[in-house]
């Protein structure tokens, strides 16, 4: 339920409550409401839409934990990689690589790249 409706559905309880009641409550009733009303106005009217709920502090706190989330993302990536990188020239190292390997071009380019 957004805001509209919570406002809609409270005007109609009072209006459906206001018909009990004798007429000075129901004007003062009235008064207060449109009182009440009038205050909440210019919130709304600043902020309209999506951003009506939305606290500088709260914002501050939403963009800090999306930029903290994005930072884990890129280090989890980046250490993937490395990962992959290290678990490569481990297997270089101990022989696990089957002989065929080294006597594949894209394995000699890989070498001359890596001599630089």
């Amino acid at each position: 339920m957004n805001e509209q409706e919570i406002i809609a559905y409270v005007r109609r309880a009072l209006d459906e409550g206001a018909r009990d009641l004798d007429g000075a409550t129901v004007a003062r009733l009235s008064a207060l409401r449109h009182s009440a009303l009038d205050r909440g106005q210019p919130r709304l009217r600043h902020h309209p839409g999506v951003l009506a709920w939305v606290q500088p502090r709260r914002a501050a706190v939403a963009l800090a934990l999306l930029v903290v989330l994005a930072f884990a993302g890129w280090q989890q990536a980046r250490q993937a990689e490395l990962a992959r990188v290290v678990e490569t020239d481990l297997s270089l190292l101990t022989g696990e690589l089957p002989p065929a390997i080294y006597a594949d071009r894209i394995f000699g380019l890989w070498l001359k790249g890596y001599r630089r």
